[in-house]
């Protein structure tokens, strides 16, 4: 039986109220629970963007799709626990979709661009909590680091 192949996933997280910069104001709370669920499920980040109500993330699953949902559970919950919200934190069930490898470069550049389809800058490079960024002399480790 063969091994499973590597899967490139795009991953979303919606907060259920769209006019909240919750995740922008705990950012570093937020790296924190993708790396708990990077710990425990093993996968790459290629490409995210946090924004104020949402992040996205373009994730290599080692092991086929295995994991992705409960990945994203971790990351929401222990995001949610350590918020201390009560009632509905998150946009509807958990979502993500499996990408093609043809189409990566497409996803990556979709995702990266979500700061200037928002009009919140006009490069994506400009936004620090995008893997845009990353590429930028001066960026800090306030943004997206991606492995």
């Amino acid at each position: 039986m063969d091994a499973p192949q590597a899967q490139p996933v795009a991953m979303n997280f919606t907060l259920a109220d769209l006019s909240s910069d919750l995740l922008l104001r705990e950012v570093c709370l937020l790296r924190d629970c993708v790396a708990v669920a990077r710990a425990q499920w093993r996968f790459e980040i290629d490409a995210a963007v946090v924004l104020p109500a949402q992040m996205q993330m373009l994730a290599v699953f080692q092991t086929g799709a295995f994991g992705v949902r409960q990945a994203m559970a971790v990351i929401r919950q222990t995001f949610a626990d350590h918020v201390g919200r009560d009632g509905t934190m998150w946009d509807g069930p958990i979502k993500y979709r499996e990408v093609p490898q043809e189409a990566v470069p497409v996803r990556r550049a979709f995702i990266e661009a979500a700061p200037v389809r928002m009009g919140l800058v006009s490069d994506p490079s400009d936004w620090a909590y995008s893997s845009a960024h990353r590429l930028v002399p001066q960026a800090r480790a306030l943004g997206v680091n991606v492995a």
